[in-house]
């Protein structure tokens, strides 16, 4: 596979992500459980990019560095709040000075952001291969 052509698989998996979130919080019962399995696979959107990165050395891409600071500052904290506390509500939770809702509003973003340095290493990555760069 071409080194480029792994920016398209972690796309592909973050954008079957979105809509298998929305199906778990539609068919699970209870919504707890279902925000489990949406944390776990938000998880395993950064543990795959690190996957990925580290298995060809890439340790300067926007990727890596921006799933890093995802599962660090969001899907790892977001999981874990949501594991101890399973019994409460999401809006009584609090990740720090932020209610659970806020939380993942700035987590949402944290994702989007994560996307776009997919899409801009991809980029990046096709055109040092295709040979556009300037040495």
């Amino acid at each position: 596979m071409k080194s480029h052509n792994r920016y398209l698989f972690y796309l592909l998996f973050f954008l079957v992500t979105i809509p298998a979130v929305m199906i778990f919080f539609k068919t699970i019962e209870p919504k707890k459980l279902a925000s489990l399995y949406a944390a776990t696979l938000f998880v395993c959107c950064s543990l795959l990019v690190f996957w990925g990165e580290f298995r060809v050395r890439s340790f300067k891409s926007y990727s890596l560095w921006l799933a890093t600071l995802f599962f660090l500052i969001f899907s790892a904290p977001m999981l874990t709040l949501r594991l101890i506390n399973y019994d409460r509500d999401f809006t009584e939770i609090n990740f720090g000075p932020f209610s659970g809702p806020d939380f993942h509003k700035y987590s949402t973003y944290g994702f989007l952001f994560l996307l776009v340095a997919v899409v801009i290493d991809y980029f990046l990555t096709k055109r040092k291969i295709t040979g556009l760069t300037s040495k």
